[in-house]
């Protein structure tokens, strides 16, 4: 591991932070210097002066996701900190992920002051904190150092660009969903693995065909469990902008989900619910077929379920860690008749830079170089993950021709945010409404569509709301 790069203990990250004011004034204050022996040998009108003193690297604190590894010697991730702290001499990367709850910590480091330089986030957090001032807009270091953003996918931008233009993230390993099939469960139904149900109706029919039950009328099969993959209880987004439909205004100020299109999106989630014998029977079966939030795979694989909505990057998380030989059907997901456009749902965290940095140039150093086309290969390979650059996701050297990472490639282009609205409080949106109860209520039948959708678009305009008032918007 290079010299120039550690991994901080909270204590160590105070120290550092104490620090960087006494470097930055020893390095502006360095003077001259003379050996004794030239003293001694010259007269003090040929007496040169020494070289300046090289300046100390400055310190840059980044604080990503712990899961990505930047930390962990030997993997992938971790060596581009490395050859980027070969590549900067004069910064000093210390990297030390976040634990516990992201925002919480960012927060947190808020109130303390303490001097984070790059933090990464999720999509519904860039616009919040940019606008607070606690992130800062990268317009002026990406005009400076010529960094394409034409090469970054569009769909990747809207959580990070407020409507004015200006840039409050870079994002980073982002990920898309796909729809699994079990291959044995959809031969069994007389389907076709190979081609998938591609159509609303066709989907409905391959639901009724692979969910299975035994004697005593228990599920045994479901044939495609709504909430079980990576989209959680967001499912329902997809088919609302299939059908044309906008989770918000045009100037993003409110939300928009109590839309004829919002109510003919629930009403299909709810018949996908329905043809399984409906929310309360799956969510049973779901105890013994699914018991842990992070066993998405081994439900496929074991034959649980007959299609799962979730990332391609699952293929190497969650199956191949338990069969690396396990063969799987896939396909985008179905449409609806005469749809308004074709969209897959997907994540992504953003790498920001914070509001009190004193290195904001040398921080946006790390964020243009962890998009670099050979450097976004490098880590989306291991992960499964999306290049940010289209030159790299379309390029043969990331794809190899593989028909998955090729699928994934070519509808890259119809990747939306999940949770990214661009909508002040998105975030707490997320957390206080979205996340709630009032979703199983529609799908249990306790609730009526519209109703719900009228009180949750309310809650979430009255967080929108007083969001504009604190921020002056």
């Amino acid at each position: 591991m290079s010299d120039k790069m550690a991994t901080l203990t909270r204590r160590k990250l105070l120290a550092s932070a104490s620090a960087i004011p006494a470097v930055a004034v020893l390095a502006a204050c360095g003077t001259a210097t003379m050996q004794t022996e030239m003293a001694e040998e010259k007269p003090a009108e040929q007496k040169a002066e020494a070289a300046p003193k090289p300046a100390e690297p400055v310190d840059v604190v980044f604080v990503p996701n712990p899961a990505f590894k930047f930390h962990e010697e030997g993997h992938v991730s971790n060596g581009l900190m490395e050859a980027f702290s070969e590549e900067f001499s004069n910064i000093n990367l210390l990297v030390e992920p976040y634990t516990g709850n992201r925002n919480e910590a960012f927060a947190a480091a808020a109130a303390a002051n303490i001097p984070y330089d790059v933090v990464t986030g999720g999509e519904g957090t860039p616009i919040d904190r940019g606008l607070q001032g606690t992130v800062l807009h990268l317009n002026d270091h990406i005009k400076a150092t010529g960094l394409d953003m034409n090469d970054v996918w569009e769909g990747l931008m809207e959580p990070v660009v407020w409507r004015d233009g200006r840039v409050f993230g870079m994002p980073y390993g982002p990920d898309m969903r796909v729809l699994y099939m079990n291959i044995d469960l959809y031969i069994k139904g007389g389907l076709d693995p190979a081609v998938g149900p591609q159509t609303w109706d066709e989907f409905e029919e391959a639901i009724q065909k692979t969910t299975q039950k035994d004697a005593a009328g228990k599920l045994t099969v479901a044939g495609f469990p709504p909430d079980w993959g990576s989209n959680g209880t967001w499912l329902f987004m997809l088919p609302l902008l299939q059908l044309g439909g906008s989770r918000t205004n045009d100037d993003r100020t409110k939300m928009t989900f109590n839309t004829p299109e919002g109510i003919e999106a629930f009403t299909f989630v709810k018949r996908l619910w329905d043809l399984q014998d409906g929310f309360a029977a799956i969510k049973e079966f779901q105890e013994s077929a699914r018991p842990s939030g992070r066993d998405r795979g081994a439900a496929l694989i074991n034959a649980k379920c007959a299609s799962i909505y979730m990332t391609y990057a699952e293929r190497k998380q969650q199956i191949r860690p338990i069969d690396p030989d396990y063969e799987f059907g896939y396909t985008g997901f179905p449409l609806p008749p005469n749809a308004a456009r074709q969209v897959s749902l997907g994540g992504s965290w953003i790498h920001m830079v914070s509001g009190w940095t004193e290195t904001a140039e040398e921080s946006f150093a790390l964020l243009e170089f962890l998009a670099r086309p050979e450097n976004t290969l490098a880590f989306t390979k291991t992960f499964d993950r999306v290049p940010v650059r289209k030159s790299a996701t379309l390029s043969e050297e990331f794809h190899e021709n593989d028909p998955f990472v090729l699928h994934m490639s070519e509808n890259m282009q119809y990747r939306t945010s999940t949770l990214g609205f661009g909508v002040p409080g998105s975030d707490q949106m997320r957390q206080q409404v979205l996340t709630g109860g009032w979703v199983g209520s529609i799908w249990n039948g306790e609730v009526g569509i519209q109703e719900a959708l009228a009180t949750a678009e309310e809650q979430m305009n009255l967080i929108a709301e007083e969001w504009r008032k604190e921020l002056g918007i």
